[in-house]
């Protein structure tokens, strides 16, 4: 009787999404571990490749190999290209026989006069054999069979690993020698690659997965003679310039090792356990610590015979950081005094990322087919992006040297400046550069901001280089109109900018906050991508997700201060967004969507819009612009479509799984009942008591066993009992109980 009496204003209270580190951080952070595990392939023209091949017009940028030894290297390569096109072409059988042929000429001259030349014919028929063909034809020396067609390593495949070991660490080989054997280690190495992701935690699966070559160099002393290269290197002083032929192996040898890297996560594992990352890293610094000397004195070229070096090296080490679950505190020189294992520190950081400075977005560059230090730059920001989408304890290492952390800040924004400068490049080759350098660069945005509860978001937003650099805030902005107008793959890059807005914008709220401010700048854009009838739904998820946070909650230890003035900031911020030509019809549309996580961040935003605005000015204008765009409808659907993949058991409890379908099914069901029902008052004349909130059907388990409260109540011999199921809410949680549930059997 009690709650019969109850007024419609006595119901249960506005609920507001709260940002706090134990939700929407988290909910940015394991997004950002996704969206690092998930990049792109070969289709995509920024992708980064797992693996190269060494093929015949492949060398080195400073090999320095004899005369007569390219001479008889181009002699093999133009044999073996005489056979594709002079009488029968070559079948994959004889080209299997001649590559095992020359395999074991290769073995069997070990230590003898005919060594250096049967490695070399090798290698030339490696390299000028077509790449498929090639590649099953050095996958059949890894296998033997027993008879009963069981397949296992062959024995003559890890002896010939072990053969050119020993050519490219004996004392007594040329130069020619060693590179001709680091190059068919890494040409062995892209051959066989293991068909798992190369992101999954376990590429083993169900079952035994094939051993491939990567797996018999890795058992291998072939691994061990690889990173022996790397010596001569070390003891070279870093302003003189080594040897070119000592450049020439250490650069093939990154080479070698970047590809099993590349191939799977049991061959990263086995790679960072031997402690190859050290020779890596000591390349690196080598490479670019040359080059900056060279810049500094304005003679860059200088520097050009260790460009090779710095791209390889940089593209092994972030191969050997890829995976999921792979930690970045290997890589990390976390100790406070010295640097034996020549780890990376943030000084080297500061230095990986400001390679960038050394090159331009110019149709010189993207015309280049050699290496180039805008090769070395996207290299190396991939790497960053890497070591970045892992551990919080990464990023704040970026910014432990107090030294560097503006210095930091303001080349990430300098060179997202030149980005969009190149973005808008009238020269298609250009604008693709840019594309490509753009994705990690974006990304390491994201993953700064996400990290170590937004700590350094402040550092991101602040103007760190003036003299008319465009702020950060300004470039992802206008990467993301760019990228929303000019479609296909542009589009994702505005994706990737959408959601790095979104990490900028989650203490937006709060007085005096940077983020505050960058509203501003963002919430136009993020508005227009939303309300555009050609934005990508993926495109609108991110806006909508960066709009959500703009307006929800601060983190609670922010909110300490003044949470009144908060609030009136975000009430500000909001009607802003209410006030965008036609925000409800684009919002509706995409609560009927079928991306659950587009659903989740439109309804977030329906629900605020109409619980905060109504208590503001636009209280009946909101609600309106709502129904005209079948709001109503649109929650229905929502409500349904959770219904129909429901788990009710016996009819009377629900079996919930947590979903976001089914939390989307919650806030829609909330908006029906709290803000659309207008049957209350007849309710309350039956003498049926409205919804009281707190023992309430949610879309997931009750806080009591309650049973299911779906609609009206059915007979007495029904599994869901009278007593058991009221008229329910109304729309949100319907008045018409489905004929499946009255069914006893």
């Amino acid at each position: 009787a009690k709650a019969a009496t109850m007024s419609s204003h006595q119901r249960r209270p506005a609920r507001e999404p709260v940002k706090s580190a134990a939700t929407q951080r988290r909910a940015m952070t394991a997004r950002r571990h996704e969206m690092a595990g998930a990049i792109r392939k070969a289709k995509r023209s920024h992708a980064v490749a797992v693996k190269r091949r060494v093929g015949t017009t492949t060398c080195t940028r400073s090999s320095a190999v004899s005369s007569s030894a390219q001479q008889r290297q181009q002699t093999a390569a133009a044999a073996a290209t005489a056979r594709s096109t002079v009488g029968a072409p070559v079948t994959d059988e004889a080209l299997r026989a001649e590559i095992a042929t020359l395999a074991d000429e290769y073995i069997k001259s070990a230590g003898g006069p005919t060594e250096a030349s049967a490695l070399s014919a090798l290698q030339a028929a490696l390299a000028a054999s077509e790449v498929t063909a090639c590649s099953k034809a050095i996958e059949s020396l890894i296998c033997s069979s027993d008879g009963k067609g069981n397949k296992d390593v062959s024995p003559s495949a890890l002896l010939l690993a072990d053969t050119l070991a020993k050519s490219l660490s004996s004392q007594g080989a040329t130069d020619e020698m060693r590179l001709n054997a680091a190059r068919v280690l890494t040409n062995l190495a892209v051959c066989g690659s293991s068909e798992i992701s190369d992101f999954s935690a376990d590429d083993s699966y169900y079952g035994n997965v094939q051993e491939n070559w990567c797996d018999v160099l890795v058992s291998s002393s072939a691994i061990g003679s690889l990173v022996g290269s790397f010596q001569a290197l070390e003891l070279q002083p870093t302003e003189q310039l080594p040897h070119q032929p000592v450049v020439a192996l250490c650069e093939q040898c990154c080479w070698a090792l970047g590809n099993i890297a590349g191939d799977s996560q049991r061959s990263r594992e086995a790679l960072r356990s031997g402690g190859i990352i050290s020779p890596l890293v000591i390349a690196l610094r080598f490479g670019l610590r040359l080059a900056a000397g060279a810049s500094a004195g304005g003679n860059i070229n200088a520097a050009e015979p260790v460009v090779g070096l710095c791209r390889n090296a940089a593209w092994a080490l972030s191969n050997l950081a890829r995976g999921t679950y792979s930690s970045a505190m290997p890589f990390l020189h976390m100790d406070i005094i010295g640097n034996e294992r020549g780890l990376l520190t943030a000084s080297d950081l500061y230095q990986i990322l400001s390679v960038h400075e050394l090159s331009q977005y110019d149709a010189a560059s993207a015309s280049n087919v050699e290496s180039s230090w805008m090769d070395v730059a996207n290299e190396c920001t991939w790497l960053l992006n890497l070591l970045t989408a892992k551990e919080d304890e990464a990023v704040e290492f970026i910014f432990s040297d107090i030294s560097t952390n503006n210095l930091f800040c303001a080349s990430l924004t300098s060179k997202l400046a030149k980005i969009v400068g190149a973005l808008c490049n009238s020269d298609s080759n250009v604008a693709e550069l840019a594309l490509r350098s753009a994705v990690p660069c974006v990304r390491i945005v994201g993953n700064i901001a996400a990290s170590c509860e937004g700590k350094y978001v402040p550092y991101l937003l602040a103007n760190h280089t003036g003299n008319g650099v465009d702020s950060l805030a300004v470039s992802i902005t206008r990467i993301v109109k760019v990228g929303a107008q000019l479609g296909r793959d542009y589009a994702v890059l505005a994706t990737e900018a959408s959601w790095a807005a979104g990490t900028l914008l989650v203490d937006a709220g709060t007085t005096n906050h940077p983020s505050t401010a960058a509203c501003e700048i963002f919430l136009p854009a993020l508005c227009d991508i939303l309300t555009s009838e050609s934005s990508k739904i993926e495109l609108k998820r991110e806006a909508a997700s960066a709009i959500c946070n703009a307006v929800s909650a601060p983190p609670p230890g922010q909110m300490a201060a003044a949470p009144e003035t908060s609030q009136v900031v975000r009430d500000r911020i909001l009607i802003e967004i209410a006030n965008t030509k036609h925000i409800a019809e684009s919002l509706t549309s995409l609560v009927i969507c079928f991306d659950a996580d587009a659903v989740h961040s439109s309804l977030i935003l329906v629900d605020i819009m109409l619980r905060r605005v109504l208590t503001n000015q636009l209280s009946s204008e909101m609600k309106t612009l709502f129904e005209e765009a079948n709001i109503v409808d649109a929650l229905e659907t929502v409500c349904d479509r959770a219904s129909a993949t429901a788990s009710y058991g016996s009819s009377e409890v629900w079996r919930g799984n947590g979903s976001t379908q089914e939390k989307n099914a919650e806030i829609a069901a909330d908006l029906l009942d709290d803000i659309f029902d207008d049957d209350d008052i007849d309710d309350v004349a039956e003498g049926i008591a409205p919804h009281t909130g707190e023992a309430a059907y949610a879309f997931g388990a009750n806080s009591t066993p309650q049973t299911f409260d779906f609609g009206l109540s059915v007979a007495s011999n029904s599994r869901v009992s009278e007593g058991s199921m009221g008229r329910g809410r109304g729309r949100g949680r319907g008045q018409v109980i489905p004929a499946w549930m009255q069914q006893d059997n």
